[in-house]
């Protein structure tokens, strides 16, 4: 049998930095190895909260959409999956000599300039060739006035329907008339039926539990 001493010149506090060092740059390298499984995950869950959200509901197939005159074509999956593509994680290596990972995950910029690009994001209204950014009013115009001397129209008669966009309602002349966002989905770049969604639906938690199932896979 062979003994082989070892003599570490290393103190307690060094050999203690090291591992810790160490670690840090694992967790790090994990973080990068698991960021698009963060990613994916944490967009499919602001699609399936803000999908289910009754303002959203309204927008697709109620009185939101009678009221915005959004055109019955319009894919309107296609906001929700450019909010969730606008998820993104990032990790603060400057910590790593202190041992601690700082963890960041940004979604959807104030601006929501990704979302507002969309051809679905407004409509070019006929005859008077005006464009209507319905989702812009929807997330930056609050209460304000959004169209003066006309009301929303319901009680079409079948010809009406026929040049109805949404077949359900029409803009009415009426002077004096304002026409406002509906108040329950009025909103600002900081507060509005999406950021209100996401709240509801504790969007907070459920990146938790993602952050978490994704170091323990």
């Amino acid at each position: 049998m062979i003994n082989i001493g070892l003599k570490l010149k290393t103190t307690k506090t060094q050999f203690r930095s090291a591992v810790e060092t160490a670690l840090a740059f694992e967790i790090v390298n994990k973080t990068r190895r698991i960021r698009n499984f963060i990613e994916l995950r944490v967009g499919q869950a602001i699609i399936d909260i803000v999908s289910k959200d009754p303002i959203w509901s309204s927008i697709v197939s109620g009185s939101l959409r009678a009221d915005l005159g959004i055109p019955l074509n319009y894919d309107l999956n296609k906001v929700l999956e450019t909010i969730a593509n606008t998820v993104e994680v990032f990790i603060d290596v400057k910590s790593v000599k202190a041992s601690k990972i700082k963890i960041t995950i940004r979604a959807i910029p104030e601006n929501f300039n990704d979302v507002l690009a969309l051809t679905e994001a407004e409509y070019v209204s006929r005859p008077s060739g005006s464009t209507i950014p319905w989702l812009r009013w929807l997330l930056f115009e609050g209460s304000a006035v959004l169209v003066d001397d006309y009301v929303v129209n319901r009680n079409l008669t079948g010809r009406e329907a026929q040049r109805s966009r949404t077949h359900i309602a029409l803009m009415k002349k009426q002077p004096g008339a304002t026409f406002r966002m509906q108040p329950a989905a009025a909103g600002n770049p900081t507060n509005n039926f999406i950021s209100r969604a996401l709240i509801r639906g504790k969007i907070d938690l459920i990146v938790a539990r993602i952050v978490e199932e994704a170091y323990n896979r």
